[in-house]
């Protein structure tokens, strides 16, 4: 705690080259003199009061004769926390500094110091101190020769003064300190929430995206398709450009599992969903429609290239056999695709319609013998018909 602040002792420092004068300033505010006993000083300290038992305010003075030892008198107060509340300081002092300069020295060390300049009136003018010291609060004029009262006015309010500004200080300090650790403390469980929301965000999407993913293909699943590809749909409708789903099964699967296991029978599937990914476009997207049955979107696609597509994984199935723990399995694919032509059914064609006329597609390539891709029905078009583009 600051002792300068608390103590109940008003410090003063009287600078003045007549030993007389020091006497005098004694006498008048009672400092060196025998005060209340121990108890009362005791009860002073501890209820903040700054009295003696008479009710008068006890002060504590010290003596300089020359501005030099003010300013060490000060100095030695400031390194000891025992600060002085104010000075009274003659105006003249030869050989050494007058008033005005030792005030501008002691201020550049103790800006708090209250200060009274004792003066004649053929000393210095107002402006002329003015000038020399700037306009401040804390210089008070006291013009000699000056009685008993104003001393003791001056000492016990302009000590009060400095205790007080004293104190809001503090307490301003102590303010900003608090405010400066709860906007860290803020910053601090800023950053955190920032953090909790990036980490609730990535959480929230890995949710999102284990919600729409075949945990075993690595596709998306029925849930992402049936969503979807009703919005594919509508933009399809909206930009009038060709939509196309191509829907893949394996054949014979079911002997796969028979023979080798359900374990070889997901390396299957896995191996097939692999050699879609490898042969779609960025646009492109896949989804396991249900055991070993595939659906391939294929956004701004006609019959044609979506045909071609088809063609180019049924090749690739039946040229790679796919490496399981059993060896290397040969596996072939039937297809069917269906196109939504938004010049002919874009207006009626819904996301069922579409994967219906795409799965009965699928049903003649496997009717027709397997390992084949079929057109849908409505679009005039047989797998007689066309040849793969160059």
């Amino acid at each position: 705690m600051d002792k300068g602040i608390d103590s109940f002792r008003r410090r003063i420092l009287m600078v003045d080259d007549n030993p007389a004068i020091h006497q005098d300033f004694r006498k008048i505010l009672g400092a060196g003199l025998p005060t209340a006993d121990a108890l009362a000083d005791s009860e002073a300290a501890l209820f903040g009061g700054a009295d003696d038992a008479s009710g008068r305010p006890t002060f504590e003075m010290d003596s300089a004769s020359q501005g030099q030892e003010a300013l060490e008198l000060i100095l030695s107060s400031l390194k000891e926390n025992r600060p002085y509340a104010m000075a009274f300081l003659d105006m003249r002092m030869p050989p050494g500094w007058d008033g005005i300069e030792t005030a501008a020295r002691i201020w550049e060390h103790d800006p708090d110091l209250q200060i009274v300049l004792c003066t004649a009136y053929s000393d210095y003018s107002w402006d002329d101190m003015r000038e020399r010291l700037g306009c401040s609060d804390r210089l008070v004029i006291l013009k000699k020769p000056f009685d008993n009262v104003e001393v003791l006015q001056l000492a016990d309010a302009l000590t009060e003064k400095w205790r007080l500004a004293r104190q809001a200080k503090a307490r301003v300090a102590d303010l900003e300190q608090r405010v400066e650790a709860q906007t860290c403390d803020l910053q601090k469980a800023g950053s955190r929430i920032v953090q909790l929301e990036r980490s609730l965000r990535a959480s929230n999407e890995q949710v999102r995206l284990l919600s729409i993913t075949d945990s075993l293909a690595g596709t998306y699943n029925r849930r992402y398709l049936n969503d979807e590809l009703v919005r594919e749909i509508e933009r399809s409708r909206r930009y009038s450009r060709p939509l196309s789903v191509v829907m893949a099964d394996l054949d014979h699967f079911k002997r796969i599992n028979d023979e080798h296991g359900h374990h070889a029978g997901d390396e299957v599937l896995r191996g097939f969903a692999d050699l879609l990914r490898a042969s779609i476009r960025q646009s492109d997207w896949i989804t396991r429609y249900g055991g070993e049955e595939f659906v391939i979107v294929l956004p701004d696609t006609e019959i044609m290239g979506a045909m071609a597509t088809a063609e180019k994984i049924r090749l690739g199935c039946a040229a790679a056999p796919i490496p399981t723990a059993s060896g290397r399995l040969k596996v072939t694919a039937s297809l069917g695709v269906a196109v939504m032509e938004p010049q002919i059914n874009a207006t009626t064609d819904t996301a069922a319609a579409l994967l219906g006329r795409a799965d009965a597609a699928l049903y003649r390539s496997k009717s027709a013998g397997r390992n084949r891709v079929t057109p849908a029905a409505d679009v005039g078009l047989w797998s007689s018909e066309w040849t793969i583009p160059k």
